[in-house]
């Protein structure tokens, strides 16, 4: 399990609102909101890319224009 990744903490480093930061992950807002409730925790690519912004937040302007 990841339960060190704060997905919530990630979403708001990078200023994003949950539609945003569904939008540039490629997933539904219900799904962000499963992830930061720790109802469900963020898999494969997803995984990645929330790892990446953990590290890096300012990498969400390279990821937007992806």
């Amino acid at each position: 399990m990841n339960s060190e990744l704060d997905v919530k903490a990630i979403r708001l480093r990078t200023g994003f609102s949950q539609q945003q930061f569904a939008d540039l992950l490629g997933v539904s807002v219900s799904l962000v909101e499963s992830w930061e409730q720790n109802r469900r925790m963020p898999s494969g690519s997803s995984l990645k890319l929330l790892k990446v912004l953990d590290r890096k937040p300012d990498w969400k302007d390279v990821l937007l224009n992806a």
